[in-house]
């Protein structure tokens, strides 16, 4: 597990910025709209998410073969980015929301 969170941490270190840009504008878009604009927010991760899958599929292909070598598939990397990014979108929304409508 310890060597799967290392190369986890590898994998996404070039991305955190572009990460953290796609977070603000969808964070932008719902503090605008509120909960309805999740649907516009969504979209703009998942184009992130995309940005970053076909930067990593063109770009740094030779890299997976550090990653097949240490015994961990691309893909299982590439859900692992993705759930975990999502997950901490929507906790992050969630709070956000909920603290916004408690001060309303």
């Amino acid at each position: 597990m310890q060597n799967l969170l290392r190369l986890f941490i590898h994998f996404t270190k070039p991305f955190w910025l572009y990460h953290f840009i796609f977070t603000v504008l969808g964070f932008y878009i719902i503090a605008g709209g509120g909960l309805v604009a999740l649907i516009l927010a969504l979209p703009l991760k998942l184009a992130g998410y995309l940005g970053m899958f076909a930067y990593q599929t063109f770009f740094a292909s030779q890299e997976f073969f550090y990653y097949r070598n240490a015994g961990v598939t691309i893909r299982s990397l590439f859900m692992l980015t993705f759930a975990i990014d999502m997950l901490l979108f929507i906790t992050a929304v969630t709070i956000y929301l909920s603290l916004k409508s408690s001060h309303a």
